[in-house]
């Protein structure tokens, strides 16, 4: 999945204006993006905080503030960060769906990345198609995972 989906940098605000689009020959609208986007937080040394650092991601907090209100800096359960979310004004379940049940990821939401070597999952942040990884990501919504990683459920969130 190394590349996937770039459109805009994060905290930059591009608006609609008329213009012409360097494919075609009429005036059209020009620009993707008129919502600011998720800010990306990197995990960095960190381990088993990946959970944390996603709602953080999705909350605009801090992972310090969002360890606080889970309890603990080690790996976080669903129940734990739906919680969390909740606590913020987030609405979801607190269990996960099957990504397979899903025709494209959630508008907005949690995601568990599986790997063939573990049994284990590690969390990210969606939103429009953008994937904000602690470890693999970059400010971007761009990931460079593994050649077996592969998002395996979803947990969606309304505002």
């Amino acid at each position: 999945m190394k590349g996937f989906a770039v459109i805009a940098m994060t905290n930059t605000k591009l608006t609609l204006q008329r213009g012409w689009h360097e494919n075609c020959s009429n005036e059209c609208l020009v620009g993707w993006r008129d919502t600011l986007m998720r800010t990306w937080i990197s995990q960095g040394r960190r381990k088993h905080i990946s959970g944390q650092v996603a709602a953080a991601v999705i909350c605009g907090r801090t992972v310090e503030e969002i360890i606080e209100r889970i309890g603990h800096s080690h790996r976080a359960t669903t129940r734990e960060l739906a919680r969390v979310l909740g606590q913020y004004g987030y609405l979801c379940s607190q269990r996960c769906v099957p990504g397979k049940k899903f025709d494209e990821p959630p508008k907005l939401g949690l995601a568990q990345v599986h790997s063939s070597d573990s049994f284990r999952w590690h969390w990210v942040a969606v939103e429009d198609g953008y994937i904000f990884d602690g470890v693999w990501g970059d400010a971007y919504g761009v990931v460079d995972w593994p050649k077996d990683f592969r998002i395996t459920s979803y947990l969606p969130i309304e505002e």
